[in-house]
């Protein structure tokens, strides 16, 4: 085994020959630095004081991108090796937000926010303010990494203090409607509404419509819609949701049919379903007839898989 005070030197040299470096060459195998950083072994003391003497030092205005990367790296892997050894970290992670403001490669941004992530219960959830808010100013951001972006998400989604949320919770629903893919913004919304419920609810309407674009999202989406809110709404709230994807719900049997499977295969004969019900009811008699036999074929197996609409075919 290599001592920790050859591994510390060969870092430091490592840290001087990237000093002039913004971003390694695309010729580059990053698989190298990620094996490199898992090799390291933390057991020593010596090694663990150099990196924290290392990053506790670095100047974060002026330090080259690729030093930086490897420091927030090290330092992450630190910190998920020694959990309980928080002590000076909520100092540290207050130096690394001055690297939010600067033109950084997308590499640093994925390893201050995998950093953020690891060391978030080492802050007060208030101290976070400057973060959650750089985070949401950027999600509008077309140029935004999406490993960041799913970082972001995935940093947001420990957010559990009523007050931090409240500030940034009607921005980053909007936000998420308009720039992130359709499984983002079921994950965000879903896990979000389990803690605050209510106030999400309020922003229901614009998830659902971005969700039911038919530019946008394809059925596999719109069914995975379904399944997900089947846990938190209420039936008698469904035709509402319903009403916004209308037109696609006899494109395929996979919507009424994840309907029939998430909210019990009677459910539209709930009074609160009747109009739907009764202007599903409508197009298919006009589809059982239509000229076009992929239509046709559709419905037929639409009203078979759907309990209410099986007498119209005659069973």
């Amino acid at each position: 085994m290599v001592a920790s005070c050859v591994v510390a030197d060969q870092l430091k040299e490592l840290f001087q020959r990237c000093s002039t470096i913004e971003e390694l060459p695309h010729s580059f195998d990053d698989t190298l630095v990620d094996n490199l950083i898992d090799n390291i072994d933390l057991t020593d003391d010596r090694l663990t004081d150099f990196i924290r003497s290392s990053f506790s030092t670095a100047n974060f205005e002026t330090a080259a991108s690729v030093v930086v990367s490897l420091l927030l790296r090290l330092y992450t892997k630190l910190c998920k090796t020694f959990p309980n050894s928080d002590v000076g970290v909520a100092d540290q992670l207050i130096r690394t937000e001055v690297l939010l403001e600067q033109n950084r490669p997308a590499r640093v941004l994925s390893d201050l926010f995998t950093l953020y992530i690891t060391c978030f219960r080492c802050r007060q959830q208030c101290e976070w303010e400057n973060v959650v808010f750089w985070a949401v100013s950027q999600l509008p951001n077309e140029g935004l990494s999406i490993f960041v972006r799913k970082l972001i998400e995935d940093f947001l989604c420990l957010i559990e203090d009523e007050d931090v949320v409240q500030l940034f919770l009607p921005s980053v629903a909007e936000l998420f409607c308009c720039t992130v893919r359709d499984s983002g913004i079921l994950v965000l919304a879903c896990q979000l509404s389990s803690i605050f419920y209510c106030e999400l609810e309020e922003y229901l309407t614009s998830v659902r419509r971005i969700l039911t674009d038919r530019r946008r999202a394809p059925l596999s989406d719109l069914q995975r819609m379904i399944s997900k809110l089947s846990e938190r709404l209420e039936i008698s709230k469904l035709p509402n949701v319903l009403e916004s994807c209308f037109s696609r719900l006899l494109e395929s049997p996979c919507l009424l049919e994840e309907l029939c499977k998430s909210y019990g295969s009677d459910c539209l004969d709930h009074p609160a379903m009747a109009e739907i019900r009764d202007r599903l009811a409508v197009e298919i008699t006009k589809a059982v007839s239509h000229s076009d036999w992929e239509i046709r074929d559709t419905v037929v197996e639409i009203a078979a898989a759907v309990p209410c609409f099986r007498p119209m075919l005659g069973k």
